[in-house]
């Protein structure tokens, strides 16, 4: 088994929690003086995220004040070297899995844009690059999403399957990324594409 690829040189995005300083004044008697009252330092609590429903028996996977995104309960929870990652299941070469990593610098940027430029990016990387499926999804609640899948041999491995998903909103660009072995691809894509439609961002 090797460790999960991602096709994309992306920054993991950490939430960031913003200090603010508090003062109560405090009344003080004419001929009294009091000193100063030490200001103290709070946390915000992280922004909402919202949430869409995933298929039926599925629970919600979450970074506060980041991002959410249906998932199977059964499928292994782990974070590695920072990245969520959701082990799915074995396979020939690799194990079946997403992963869902920020792109604090594809904040803003327009969904076609942004996936024209993964496009760019997976082509210039793999030299066998095959994409088999792009699209522009417009969700239920008006959320709009990107998919490219694609095949490709990362350096060290055998050919493997990936299907992407983007989200971008004004605080980042979000990207789920199922990764299989080809053989399983035909099998698991279906299954497991309903759950990236609900990735969304902060």
């Amino acid at each position: 088994m090797v460790a999960s690829v991602l096709a994309l040189a992306l920054v993991v995005g950490t939430g960031v929690f913003a200090w603010r300083a508090l003062q109560r004044p405090t009344a003080a008697p004419p001929t009294v003086s009091r000193p100063a009252t030490t200001p103290v330092a709070t946390t915000s609590p992280p922004a909402p995220v919202p949430s869409a429903p995933g298929p039926e028996g599925s629970t919600t996977a979450t970074e506060p004040g980041s991002w959410s995104m249906a998932v199977n309960p059964a499928w292994d929870d782990q974070q590695r070297n920072g990245v969520r990652t959701f082990l799915i299941g074995p396979g020939s070469t690799v194990a079946a899995n997403i992963t869902v990593v920020v792109d604090r610098s594809g904040a803003g940027t327009p969904l076609e844009r942004y996936r024209d430029n993964s496009l760019t990016t997976i082509r210039s990387t793999f030299a066998d690059a095959a994409v088999v499926d792009q699209r522009l999804i417009t969700a239920t609640d008006g959320t709009e999403l990107a998919l490219v899948a694609y095949s490709a041999t990362p350096s060290g491995t055998a050919k493997l399957s990936f299907m992407q998903v983007y989200v971008v909103t004004r605080t980042a660009a979000y990207v789920a990324t199922f990764t299989c072995a080809p053989e399983q691809s035909a099998t698991l894509a279906p299954t497991i594409e309903p759950y990236l439609f609900t990735l969304r961002g902060a």
